[in-house]
């Protein structure tokens, strides 16, 4: 009796992580060489500037939960990170991370919103490649990604060899 109960949960847990999973947006966000990116993976914040026009959609439209599939510049789109997105925040002097503390110190950009989320997982190795070439930095997930993102995702997070993948920044610099 106990043991169908146990089962019974898990199976709506399981529904419950589906439901969120099609019902998120699921965004690719360009991290140029992943140098940045993985320097600043230990505090689980990217930087975007908002000067942009898809930085400035990103930041209307995403919600919490959504997840966030990190692309490594001039890549074919490679997949390098995917994330479950948190919060934004915008970035004032003193109160958040400066560049030098955040990692990201290649060189100068105008980061002035801060995108935090959780549960990075490091996929470079699984080599999946979106194949979109455009030079935004952020777009919402459509269909000329060459990758099913939703799916791809309930994979990675079905998969104890995702899961347990240690982050390493040196298999991308």
């Amino acid at each position: 009796m106990k043991i169908e109960i146990i089962f019974e949960i898990i199976k709506i847990i399981i529904s419950i992580s589906i439901s969120i999973s099609i019902m998120s947006k699921h965004w690719l966000i360009r991290v140029g060489d992943g140098y940045h990116f993985w320097s600043s993976s230990k505090f689980n914040i990217w930087g975007i500037n908002s000067e942009y026009s898809d930085s400035k959609g990103f930041i209307k439209s995403v919600n919490e939960n959504d997840i966030l599939w990190f692309v490594k510049g001039k890549s074919k789109g490679l997949l390098i990170g995917v994330a479950t997105f948190t919060n934004i925040k915008k970035r004032e002097f003193g109160l958040t991370l400066s560049n030098e503390e955040l990692g990201w110190t290649d060189y100068d950009g105008k980061w002035d919103y801060e995108v935090h989320y959780t549960d990075l997982q490091d996929i470079t190795s699984y080599n999946l490649c979106s194949e979109i070439k455009s030079p935004g930095n952020i777009r919402k997930y459509n269909e000329k990604c060459k990758v099913n993102l939703p799916l791809e995702y309930e994979n990675i997070k079905g998969n104890d060899v995702y899961k347990n993948s240690s982050l390493n920044k040196e298999q991308i610099t």
